[in-house]
């Protein structure tokens, strides 16, 4: 109230930021996701029959 607007370029930056925050949570979450889906996978690996003949 009463003060001088908000400058033009701080608008910008605080919608940059945000998409930042964004794309940080969603890479965050994302990486998250295939590290607990690889994850899974280690150490359950089955010998084929005969790998071991040779």
């Amino acid at each position: 109230r009463g003060g001088p607007p908000p400058a033009a370029g701080s608008v910008a930056s605080a919608a940059e930021a945000r998409l930042a925050a964004i794309l940080l949570v969603t890479g965050a979450v994302s990486g998250l996701v295939y590290w607990l889906i690889a994850g899974r996978s280690v150490g359950n690996r089955t010998q084929r029959r005969g790998a071991d003949a040779f």
